[in-house]
This record gives structure tokens, sequence and C-alpha cells, in this order.
């Protein structure tokens, strides 16, 4: 009979919130955390965003990351901000005998740093080392590393169905016996990639979104981070359960 899965963690990072005590401040004081963005120059500044307000730099301080030869893309610093939350309140992190996978999930990975450097790559490798971050299995491995996961590892990318395929996923593999814990979930950055295409569609809101809402306009752009911790029945703790996945 297949096993049972609890999730014992959460960690996000996103607009209305660096962490989720803030998400949860937030939502409970109906704040959004759309606005204008700030780290993109766009000729759509005019559509308000849902950014993370801290610079590539603050994330690198965030996450505790120093300054380095390693190049670590915005997707990546923000999965590893949250997923890293997710693991803060999860016993026996260094317990090898757990048999832990990270399933992540992206759309655009690096695609920031290719806006930023592709050109220059069709007359030299200057910058080859931020090219190869646009790979989505680039932040998925940078996260993996972060966190020391060596059991399992695998990306996820289906558009807006991403994350919730990655969960999906992380449960059937505890539920089948093949791993013991799973931190699932998903990154992404905003990129002028994703605000021109939306743009193009005609779909993008002069307002904030409003969901569910007969009068809405269109969608709202954002980024960020969110990923559960999953464990399997024989090792989660009791206390640390915060709801069982059923489906």
């Amino acid at each position: 009979m297949p096993g049972r899965v609890f999730v014992t963690g959460i960690g996000i990072v996103c607009a209305a919130g660096k962490n989720v005590p803030q998400l949860l401040s937030s939502l409970q004081n109906s704040q959004t955390g759309i606005g204008r963005i700030k780290f993109i120059e766009t000729v759509h500044n005019h559509f308000p965003f849902a950014e993370v307000k801290l610079s590539n730099a603050e994330l690198l301080k965030s996450a505790g990351i120093q300054v380095g030869e390693e190049i670590f893309s915005r997707t990546a610093l923000l999965g590893i901000i949250a997923a890293s939350e997710a693991m803060s309140s999860v016993k026996k992190v260094k317990d090898n005998s757990i048999r832990t996978g990270l399933i992540s999930a992206t759309t655009v990975g690096g695609m920031p740093f290719n806006e930023m450097y592709y050109s220059e790559l069709l007359n030299n490798d200057l910058h080859k080392n931020f090219i190869e971050t646009f790979d989505s299995a680039n932040s998925t491995e940078r996260i993996a590393d972060f966190l020391n996961i060596k059991h399992y590892m695998a990306t996820i990318s289906t558009a807006c169905s991403s994350s919730a395929n990655s969960i999906m996923l992380g449960a059937r593999m505890i539920r089948h016996n093949r791993l013991d814990r799973v931190i699932a979930g998903g990154t992404d950055a905003l990129t002028k990639y994703t605000i021109n295409g939306f743009n193009t569609l005609e779909i993008l809101s002069l307002d904030p979104c409003q969901p569910f809402d007969a009068n809405r306009k269109g969608l709202t752009l954002g980024e960020g981070a969110a990923f559960l911790v999953l464990e399997s029945e024989k090792i989660a703790d009791p206390d640390s359960i915060i709801c069982e996945i059923c489906s």
C-alpha cells in the first residue's frame, strides 16, 4: 500500500514577503507588494509588477552566499532562499540515511543573464559562465548544492503547472518508497522575455490584478519562489506536520 505524505516545512520569497511570516502579515493586512518595476529596464514600465524588492546583490546577502567565481542567477537565488527557509524547521537535516530529493520547477531559468550578455557571446566568450545559467536545471543544481542534497534531483518545466507538478511528483516518489523526503516547489524571476511576451498577448493589466473578478482587465506578472518539505510517515515529526497530501 502506498505510504502517506506529509508537509513539514514551508519557505517562500515574493513581492508580498521575504519569508513566510512576512507574507502572512501582508495577507492579513491586505498588502500585495504589487507596484512599479525597479530592477528591469523595460519600455513597459507603465504596467504594475509583483517584483521582489531585492537586488541580486541583496539576494546573495540574504542567502548567506559570499561573492565568488560561481555564478548564481536570480532564479537560483530566489529558490535557495525559499528552499532554505522550508528546510530550516525540519529535524534530522544532516542525517544522510534519509533519502532526500529536490524537485524544482521553473520556466525562464537564467533568462535575465542571457538577456544581458547573449549579444556579446556572438563575439567573445567573456560572459560564458553567465550564459550557462540559462539552462533550467542550473537553478535546481544550485539549490541542491546549497542544501547538500545528493540522493535525487529533477527539474520540472510545464509552464503554469510546473510547481504543482513538482509537488505531485515528489509525493509520488515518497508514496512508492523511492525517497523519504522531498523539497518540492518552484522558482522564477521576472525577465524582459516574459514581460514582452505577455504584453504581445495583450493580457497585462494596467491595474493590479483582480483574480476571480468579473471586471478584471488582465493579469499582473510577478516573480518569487516557494517550496514545501514533503516527508514520509516514517520520518515525519508529528509536531512538525502542517498537513497531509491526500490526492
